[in-house]
């Protein structure tokens, strides 16, 4: 029987999510709940890539991280693509566990009004 590497299982996971049309957080939410961080790990990696997607002038190569002191989780976001002069930004989430296997993926948000919404 063939095994699915972890990363084909998280974009697998992403293309049902973003089929469901699920709230950002909650599509987040279970894309990292893969990665075995905890949901305060969630919700910093959340706020990091946020604060990417409302800061003015955003650009390609910018990055923020975060760090969870209580889980020993890290991350780090990283603005890898902007459209429609910065309306969808694409992003690589690389994500560190305590003790467990480091783990990237990209997600694309575009806003719609006020909010950010995930996009394929």
């Amino acid at each position: 029987m063939r095994t699915i590497p972890m990363s084909g299982r998280i974009l697998a996971l992403a293309v049902l999510i973003l089929s469901l049309g699920l709230p950002v957080e909650a599509q987040l939410a279970k894309i990292l709940r893969e990665t075995n961080l905890t949901q305060d790990d969630m919700k910093l990696a959340n706020g990091a890539a946020q604060s990417l997607f409302e800061k003015s002038g955003v650009a390609r190569g910018q990055q923020a991280s975060w760090q969870n002191p209580e889980s020993g989780a890290t991350g780090v976001v990283e603005v890898l693509d902007l459209e429609q002069g910065g309306k969808c930004i694409t992003v690589r989430h690389v994500t560190q566990p305590q003790d467990k296997p480091q783990r990237q993926f990209k997600m694309r948000r575009c806003k719609d009004g006020d909010i950010w919404t995930l996009a394929p």
